[in-house]
């Protein structure tokens, strides 16, 4: 490839071609404000703040959610426990009795409770 330069233009001698393209200025430097040492000192203390709020918000619900599942396991046992002569729920379906507890209305009149259904 060859380079063709003209004379008199150019970076060596400080002179520029005149072009037809204008080009904009150069963007210029962005010089943002930096906050006082008090000020981060302030906005770091809040976050810290927040933070350890969310945190005991999640040990309440933690410490809820452990109560809750030990209401459940208690209802379990007691549901369980009222279920004389059968097996617990937790066995195998294959040895599970066939028929189940609870009395199933007939299914020729399912709501004969509701008057809006006669």
């Amino acid at each position: 490839m060859v380079r063709f330069r003209q004379k008199g233009y150019g970076r060596a001698n400080g002179t520029t071609m005149n072009s037809p393209i204008t080009f904009p200025p150069p963007a210029p430097v962005l010089k943002l404000a930096r906050p006082s040492a008090e000020k981060w000192a302030a906005t770091l203390a809040e976050e810290r703040r927040r933070l350890q709020e969310d945190h005991d918000a999640l040990r309440d619900r933690e410490a809820n959610l452990r109560d809750y599942e030990a209401r459940l396991r208690d209802l379990q046992a007691e549901i369980e426990a009222s279920w004389p002569g059968m097996m617990p729920p937790s066995a195998s379906s294959a040895t599970m009795p066939v028929g189940f507890p609870t009395p199933r209305p007939s299914s020729r009149t399912p709501f004969t409770e509701d008057p809006a259904w006669h």
